[in-house]
């Protein structure tokens, strides 16, 4: 299969393999998405900048809603929905939070200032979104009758971390992280967890503008069909 590969420098060794991506979204979507896009960055741009940024989109989504949804009610019948436009904030923020993940390595590589602290950085701050992504796609079913239990969200919030950490693991024996398919699906679908989650969570923000989360209950989006 086509494949992803990603170089880091050492001293003494020229580059080595460090990351393998076979996923053909990323193959033949993003990867030349993300290779247009870093060539407009400035070269005095510094990657742990970029993957900062990215980062702060997230808190800032997950800001938003828990200022309109703090305790997860929002999207049940007789409570006060979260605004459409917060949703399509919701999906422009991390499309932009996924394309600047995608992009800080390249910009890494194309001016030479890799290092381990700036790889340490970028999947430390991504474990962290992790939570902000899986909670975020919580405010959309919420909690009460028609909603997901808070039992299932902590079980579902596992399933993204443990993926994480055994991509991570499998690195630390291998040397190499193999990226698994779901990286890109993922920043798109919380079941699938690790790193990334995207193109589907946008499609499920605009879904939700257009149709509102009532739309998800009324079509079997709730507890006892997940479960």
């Amino acid at each position: 299969l086509p494949q992803c590969v990603y170089f880091s420098p050492l001293s003494n060794q020229g580059y080595h393999i460090y990351a393998v991506d076979s996923n053909p979204l990323s193959i033949y979507i993003m990867h030349p998405f993300w290779n247009s896009v870093v060539k407009i960055l400035p070269t005095w741009l510094a990657p742990n900048l970029i993957t900062l940024t990215g980062f702060m989109f997230l808190v800032l989504t997950f800001s938003l809603l828990s200022f309109y949804d703090f305790d997860f009610y929002a999207s049940g019948e007789g409570h006060t929905h979260v605004p459409s436009w917060v949703w399509i904030v919701a999906g422009l923020f991390n499309f932009l939070a996924y394309t600047l993940d995608g992009v800080d390595g390249k910009q890494a590589r194309r001016t030479n200032s890799s290092t381990p602290l700036g790889e340490l950085f970028d999947h430390g701050l991504d474990s962290w979104a992790c939570v902000f992504f899986v909670a975020t796609a919580y405010s959309v079913f919420g909690r009460g009758e028609t909603g997901v239990s808070v039992v299932t969200l902590y079980y579902l919030l596992w399933v993204v971390l443990f993926s994480f950490i055994l991509s991570h693991w499998e690195k630390y024996n291998t040397g190499i992280l193999f990226l698994p398919w779901g990286y890109d699906i993922r920043k798109q679908a919380v079941v699938l967890g690790c790193s990334k989650k995207h193109i589907i969570f946008h499609i499920f923000y605009i879904i939700t503008t257009t149709l509102s989360p009532v739309w998800h209950a009324m079509n079997g989006w709730n507890s006892s069909c997940i479960k």
